[in-house]
C-alpha cells in the first residue's frame, strides 16, 4: 500500500541505509493515478454532496470509481493540525513554546510521549488518510481483491471502521483494539487491512520512530491517544 502510493516498485530491495536515499530521489516520480485526483481547501459547493466541512471533520473524499477519480476537500479545522516541522523544529510562536523559550507538549521529539497519539497527527496525515480512502490508486496491490471488501457504494476501498467493537476506528488507541481483536489475516476481509488509521497510524509511529530515533509503544487508552486535541491545538496559519 505504502509503496503504490510513494510509486516504489513492489520488488525494490530497500534496506535502513538505502531508505532516505529512495525517498529522496531526485528523480523519483509520484504515482501517475494522482492526475486523477484533486485536492480542495474547503468544502465542496456541490449542493448534492457538500455540506460535510460540518466543525468535526478534517477533511472527505468523493470517488468516481467508474472514471477513476478522487476529490479531496480539506476542512478548515484541517489547519488546525502542525506540519512536520513544526512538531520537529518547533517556530518561536506562543503557541508552540513557552514564555522561556522551550517547546510545549506534542512539539518536538523529546515532547511527544513514549506511546503513539495524536502528538504525532499532522496536516500530511490527514491528507494521505484521505487518499487511502481511494480504492482506484491501489487496485493492483497484490490480494486486493483478496483482502479488502466491497463498499456500499459497490467498489473495493479502505474505510473507516464504523462499529461495534470498538465503537470507531478513528486515532491510535482505536486502531490498536481492531489489531489486538481482528489481528488475524485467516479471516475474511480482516478488520486490521480494512480501517484506514490502522495504515496512518503505523506510518506516523514508524516515522516518528525514525526521526526521533526512539521506538514508541502503543496508545493504552483512549483519552491518552488524543493528547493534542485535550490540550489544544495552534493557531490556524
Amino acid at each position: 500500500m505504502f509503496r503504490t502510493f510513494a510509486n516504489i516498485r513492489l520488488d525494490e530491495v530497500i534496506t535502513e541505509q538505502s531508505l532516505v536515499s529512495v525517498l529522496t530521489n531526485a528523480n523519483a516520480e509520484l504515482n501517475p493515478r494522482f492526475v486523477d485526483s484533486a485536492l480542495y481547501m474547503g468544502d465542496s459547493l456541490s449542493p448534492v454532496n457538500g455540506g460535510l466541512c460540518d466543525g468535526r471533520a478534517n477533511a472527505w473524499m468523493s470517488e468516481d470509481n467508474d472514471h477513476g477519480r478522487a476529490n479531496i476537500y480539506l476542512c478548515d479545522i484541517a489547519f488546525d493540525w502542525p506540519s512536520i516541522e513544526d512538531i520537529a523544529n518547533p517556530p518561536h510562536t506562543a503557541w508552540a513554546r513557552d514564555n522561556q523559550g522551550r517547546p510545549r507538549p506534542g512539539y518536538s521529539c523529546d515532547n511527544l510521549g513514549d506511546f503513539d497519539s495524536d502528538w504525532m497527527k499532522t496536516v500530511g496525515s490527514i491528507i494521505l488518510h484521505e487518499y487511502f480512502h481511494w480504492g482506484w490508486l491501489y487496485i493492483h496491490v497484490p490480494d486486493w481483491y483478496y483482502f479488502i471488501r466491497v463498499t456500499r457504494l459497490g467498489w473495493r476501498a479502505i474505510e473507516d471502521y464504523a462499529g461495534p467493537n470498538p465503537p470507531d476506528g478513528y486515532g491510535a488507541y482505536r486502531a490498536r483494539q481492531i489489531k489486538d481483536i481482528y489481528g488475524s489475516w485467516d479471516q475474511i476481509y480482516p478488520a486490521t487491512l480494512n480501517n484506514v488509521d490502522n495504515y496512518i497510524y503505523y506510518a506516523l509511529s514508524k516515522y516518528w520512530s525514525w526521526r526521533c530515533d526512539k521506538r514508541f509503544g502503543p496508545a493504552p487508552s483512549e483519552r491518552d491517544a488524543h493528547q493534542r486535541a485535550a490540550s489544544g491545538f495552534r493557531p490556524p496559519y
